[in-house]
């Protein structure tokens, strides 16, 4: 049976009545990308349908779409939200990101309209026992989801949250190593000399698929552990992303020894992902190595902004900003939705990592990335 239900939001938006369509079946799809075509977007940071899909993780979300049309029917907007799956089993807790160009395919103007009408049909479809939204906090977004607490007696709290960071570029490489200080600007240099002296060679634009299993292998000699689930994600997404970064550091007989994998979005570029062979090769420290060519090669490409996805590590950390988030979050004021997250709190920190971890999202306060 078709998951598509019309709901007309009775609601007035900028002169206009809006109806929004709610879709959640795969074999509905090809509609919302059919949708997205039709709004005929310019703008590099709004991400496709197809680009959301890649960054949904089927054992642990469910994606839904909710397509705007004005009264004359013509597609004025698509919402991407996606419904956490706990153990296999939908839990009517979604989320919703408007950080990165994941909420919201629009034009500018229709936004805010576009976002009460999908979020209102979103919420009396039924389904939605919770919403996490994550938004900048002077965003209009927090006023429309004030707005919806109160119209659909749904708790509302907010908090800041820290997730991703950004590094302003300069004009030229040389210009970047100035602002850096002593010591990290005597290491860029230090420590790419010492993995140029060993043979290693910087490798720009190579193919993801026939690197595949090298990138696989990367994974196990990181310092800091990735999950299969987040390094298939980043895999999804790299394939993906209509202008793609992939970038590898190697050996001279070909080995991969870094790996840095992002996307373009106009003059800023995303970095969702650096692997590197730290256990083996801990002497040469490839991660700071493959960041130097990683912002020399952006700079000369003329980009002006790096945005870390999920922040960065030192040294770079210093010199980056945090992207100012908070999480919005609204709740259904029943019962057992409310019993459930007091449950979830006095007996969290007993559970197993796994599933704490995934109980907690319940929390509004207790929030893990959502990202994985």
């Amino acid at each position: 049976m078709s998951a598509t239900s019309l709901i007309n939001n009775q609601r007035e938006v900028k002169t206009r009545f809006l109806t929004a369509n709610l879709i959640s079946a795969r074999s509905e799809w090809t509609q919302i990308i059919d949708a997205f075509s039709e709004l005929k977007l310019h703008d590099p940071r709004i991400h496709s349908p197809t680009f959301f899909l890649a960054s949904v993780s089927p054992e642990s979300w469910d994606p839904t779409f909710v397509v705007v049309r004005d009264e004359k029917r013509k597609t004025i907007g698509l919402l991407y939200a996606k419904e956490r799956k706990i153990l296999g089993v939908k839990s009517g807790l979604f989320f919703a990101d408007a950080t990165l160009g994941s909420l919201i395919a629009s034009e500018h103007c229709n936004e805010q309209g576009v976002l009460e009408a999908a979020l209102s049909a979103l919420i009396r479809g039924g389904r939605v026992r919770g919403l996490r939204l994550f938004t900048p906090p002077a965003g209009y977004e927090v006023e429309v989801l004030g707005l919806l607490a109160k119209t659909n007696n749904f708790e509302f709290q907010t908090a800041p949250i820290e997730r991703h960071a950004t590094l302003q570029l300069a004009p030229t490489y040389e210009e970047f190593l100035e602002r850096l200080s002593y010591k990290t600007r005597r290491n860029f240099r230090y420590f790419r000399k010492r993995s140029k002296e060993a043979g290693h060679v910087y490798v720009e634009n190579i193919s993801l698929e026939e690197n595949i299993s090298s990138i696989r292998a990367l994974e196990a000699e990181c310092s800091q552990g990735v999950s299969e689930e987040a390094l298939q994600r980043s895999i999804e997404i790299l394939r993906a992303a209509p202008k793609p970064l992939l970038l590898a550091l190697k050996s001279d007989d070909g080995e991969l020894l870094s790996f840095v994998g992002g996307w373009h979005e106009g003059d800023r570029t995303v970095i969702i992902i650096q692997l590197n062979s730290d256990k083996r090769y801990s002497k040469y420290s490839l991660s700071l190595v493959m960041r130097t060519y990683l912002i020399e090669s952006l700079i000369n490409d003329g980009c002006k902004e790096l945005f870390w996805l999920g922040g960065v590590g030192e040294p770079l950390r210093g010199y980056c900003v945090s992207v100012p988030t908070s999480v919005v979050c609204l709740d259904s004021p029943g019962v057992f939705w409310r019993m459930g997250r007091r449950f979830i709190s006095a007996i969290r920190h007993k559970l197993p990592d796994r599933v704490r971890v995934q109980a907690e999202l319940a929390m509004p306060h207790e929030l893990s990335d959502p990202r994985s």
